[in-house]
């Protein structure tokens, strides 16, 4: 059976390459935008407080109030109040300094913000107990589009993640943990996909 047609050295050669390796997100970034990832500047501790507090104000204003505009149905999923509590993070940073939180869309990093003179990326996560440290999968980057590349526009800049705290759909406890994302290590894993486009294009046995 002649197989030589289905597979080529240079693709043989290129998948025996891949494999698990240890990153950091500073790699990450300079690889796919060609910027640096900052050092977080303790200077702005007083406005990332004030924005806090103030996402803490606007999840009180809009709790049991279907009229607010970052109410949060109870019976929502709760998969998707972490993405809401982004906007709330955003409109926060928006009521406390006056400075645009823009949503870059799909793909790390979400948001871009500028505060004290520094462009501020800032991820947002939710977790029913924020002092559990496990191993299942919370944080992730893709190869990017070279258009997302183009629309993100990334810059040099600081990257922060929030974790608050919640008890449930609309309740966030008031406990949070912040993270300088600057030099975090995680794992690029090799990932193959295809759709139906590509087996259909295969010879078809029976059907």
């Amino acid at each position: 059976m002649d197989t030589s047609m289905s597979w080529t050295q240079e693709n043989v050669d290129f998948l025996r390459g891949l494999g698990k390796r240890s990153i950091t997100l500073n790699d990450y970034v300079k690889a796919y935008y060609d910027v640096e990832i900052l050092p977080y500047d303790i200077s702005l501790n007083p406005i990332l407080q004030k924005v806090i507090d103030r996402v803490y104000e606007i999840t009180k204003e809009a709790f049991d109030n279907p009229q607010h505009e970052y109410y949060y149905a109870p019976n929502r999923r709760i998969n998707e109040y972490g993405n809401h509590v982004e906007d709330v993070l955003c409109q926060a940073i928006e009521d406390v300094d006056g400075t645009e939180a823009k949503n870059l869309g799909v793909g790390y990093p979400d948001v871009r913000t500028k505060l004290g003179g520094y462009f501020l990326y800032p991820e947002c996560k939710i977790s029913s107990n924020i002092d559990e440290v496990g191993s299942m999968r919370s944080f992730y980057t893709s190869v990017p589009a070279e258009r997302t590349k183009k629309i993100k526009n990334l810059q040099d800049g600081m990257h922060i993640l929030f974790k608050f705290h919640h008890n449930g759909p609309g309740v966030l406890t008031g406990r949070h943990k912040v993270f300088d994302l600057n030099g975090m290590q995680y794992v690029s894993e090799a990932l193959q996909q295809g759709n139906d486009k590509n087996v259909y294009a295969c010879k078809m046995l029976f059907g």
